[in-house]
């Protein structure tokens, strides 16, 4: 594909799509992004690891309504520093 997704220490997410270099979408996180992967059994979801300890997902046909179709978090006391997906 031509989709590029980065996650920042300023607390956002974007999407690029390479063919475009006006095409930037992006969405805030609650902390600092650790890690980001896409999910290898729905390739259009987006899942991001931040440091307030919290996973989050998003459709990224759906990313400029800026809501997740899912959060929750995975470490109360601490940040997520790794993320991924077991076939």
């Amino acid at each position: 594909g031509t989709l590029l997704a980065t996650g920042s220490y300023d607390r956002t997410v974007a999407l690029v799509d390479a063919r475009s270099q006006e095409n930037i979408k992006k969405v805030k996180i609650p902390g600092d992004c650790e890690a980001l992967a896409w999910d290898p059994f729905n390739p259009e979801y987006l899942t991001v690891a931040s440091e307030d300890g919290s996973l989050t997902c998003w459709d990224v046909r759906k990313f400029s309504e800026k809501t997740p179709l899912w959060s929750l978090v995975a470490n109360e006391y601490g940040g997520v520093s790794d993320l991924s997906f077991n076939r």
